[in-house]
């Protein structure tokens, strides 16, 4: 498992998440969706986002002020993803 802060642009080993009884159920859905859908079996990425407290600027636009992104990879798919992902995943370091 690797944790990375886009806002602080770093690597976190601990991470604690306050969660609602609806977001995590909404949480528990997504994992196991993520986990059991066939494109994962295909070593194809699968990916989601959780998102929190989306706010709507004057503008009309949605902002999303929290969010978690969770990925699943395989060996048979690290050449997909960014350079910066595959070194977090492959090295545990930026």
């Amino acid at each position: 498992m690797r944790i990375y802060s886009k806002d602080l642009n770093k690597l976190i080993n601990r991470l604690e998440i306050s969660l609602t009884q609806e977001e995590a159920e909404d949480f528990y859905f997504r994992i196991n969706d993520l986990a059991n859908n066939p494109s994962y079996k295909d070593d194809l990425i699968r990916d989601d986002f959780i998102e929190g407290n989306v706010i709507t600027s004057d503008d009309g636009r949605n902002i999303i002020t929290k969010s978690i992104r969770i990925f699943i990879w395989t060996l048979n798919n690290l050449k997909d993803f960014s350079t910066l992902a595959f070194r977090i995943i492959t090295k545990d370091k930026l």
